[in-house]
């Protein structure tokens, strides 16, 4: 996808230049025993071809794991060719299921974090809650459908799991804030989304995704109720993770289907990685 003003911002303008130029030094290759996890969001029809584009980019030059694959290459069992790759996506939104339909067709299982207290909102009151809780600002050149707005039901997340993909929790409101937030609230938005997924679609819960940025959304006292709760923690935080290493600090790099061809080589390159390093130690050191 080219460059549009109208949907682009600046910065993706420019990371869409730094991007063609780190591909061109072949700055996209990893090794084998590596993971990079992507996390996508909205994907509404108009841009489900780029997202094809993309996958099948990825698809050609990642090894892409399943969500039940996981626990196999933290523990260095899982043999792959090329470096790894994991798709998950944050919000559990309907627009996702055209995602869903081309990840099908190229037998691809993803990762979706929903959050139940949107999932249950009244149908009259889900954008409403999207827009308070979730997203506040939206370009109406990218999302203008209702399906771009609202959650997927509980049937269509139990259908995917059947069909492989997998389910994991992202707070109950998608309100979790660690600095504002009591001892009480923190247990309902960590534990209580997974619980009523666990009630709900009767699989265990084993992969949490925090919101926002994460070094806002979790501190101590979350850190703790995730590690006691779940197996696997997804951040907000860009990085690579390798086996043997912390299943419960699993970085990922946020791309979206309607990014220039460029800004999604630069997220998914190595020369933005360094200015995260200062946040990835403070995150470790909580």
């Amino acid at each position: 996808m080219v460059f549009n003003p109208q949907i682009h911002s600046f910065s993706l303008f420019a990371k869409s230049i730094l991007g063609r130029m780190e591909k061109m030094r072949g700055g996209l290759k990893y090794e084998k025993g590596e993971l990079l996890v992507l996390n996508y969001h909205s994907t509404p029809k108009k841009f489900i071809t780029h997202f094809q584009e993309q996958v099948k980019f990825l698809a050609a030059h990642f090894d892409i794991i399943r969500p039940d694959q996981l626990p196999d290459f933290f523990n260095g069992t899982l043999k792959t060719e090329k470096c790894g790759l994991l798709f998950t996506f944050d919000d559990g939104l309907k627009n996702n299921l055209h995602a869903v339909e081309i990840m099908n067709g190229l037998n691809i299982k993803a990762l979706f974090f929903v959050i139940p207290g949107f999932i249950e909102a009244p149908t009259t009151e889900q954008k409403k809650f999207y827009l308070r809780n979730i997203r506040p600002v939206v370009n109406p050149r990218i999302d203008d459908k209702e399906e771009d707005f609202t959650p997927m039901s509980w049937d269509e997340l139990r259908l995917l799991c059947a069909n492989g993909h997998a389910v994991g929790a992202h707070t109950l409101t998608h309100t979790l804030v660690a600095a504002d937030s009591s001892d009480e609230n923190s247990r309902i938005e960590v534990i209580g989304s997974k619980e009523r997924i666990e009630q709900v679609l009767s699989l265990k819960t084993v992969s949490f995704c925090s919101i926002n940025d994460t070094l806002q959304s979790v501190g101590k006292k979350e850190k703790e109720l995730i590690a006691s709760n779940y197996s696997f923690h997804f951040t907000t935080l860009p990085g690579l993770n390798k086996k043997n290493t912390d299943r419960l600090f699993i970085k990922r790099r946020n791309v979206e289907c309607y990014w220039p061809t460029g800004a999604f080589y630069y997220a998914i390159g190595r020369s933005d990685l360094g200015r995260w390093e200062e946040k990835i130690k403070m995150y470790g050191d909580l």
